[in-house]
């Protein structure tokens, strides 16, 4: 999200938290350049499990934060982000995904689909590859 020193300062501090969930991080940005981030899920594989349960733990917890971040996108007020857009402020959820093969797979469920859509946060997907 891309906003400038003041605006995003009141920004953050509107964003609600909801009982049992809080974003991971809330950073607002240094410069008018740079952009204020609100970290929903950050997640790293466990290196004890071998890959098969790493796998699908990995992917269990991404089901269940993925919920989480959709309860927590639909409490946001839609008039908190359309007036910052109308101020010429930037907006998109971002998924960064680290991969170490050829392909990934990543289920995003259609509760939080509608959730970045109310608020209408395109998604924008980046891997290292």
């Amino acid at each position: 999200m891309w906003m400038g020193a003041r605006a995003n300062t009141v920004f953050l501090n509107k964003l609600k938290n909801i009982k049992g969930f809080r974003p991971v991080t809330k950073h607002k940005s240094a410069e008018l350049w740079q952009a204020a981030r609100v970290t929903l899920v950050q997640m790293t594989p466990n290196e004890d499990l071998d890959a098969d349960e790493q796998a699908e733990s990995f992917d269990e917890e991404l089901v269940y934060q993925l919920e989480q971040s959709a309860k927590w996108l639909k409490q946001q007020a839609p008039t908190l982000f359309s007036q910052l857009r109308k101020s010429g402020h930037e907006m998109d959820v971002f998924i960064s995904y680290i991969i170490d093969r050829d392909q990934f797979e990543l289920s995003l469920s259609s509760q939080f689909i509608a959730a970045c859509a109310r608020l209408n946060l395109p998604l924008l997907f980046m891997t290292n590859d």
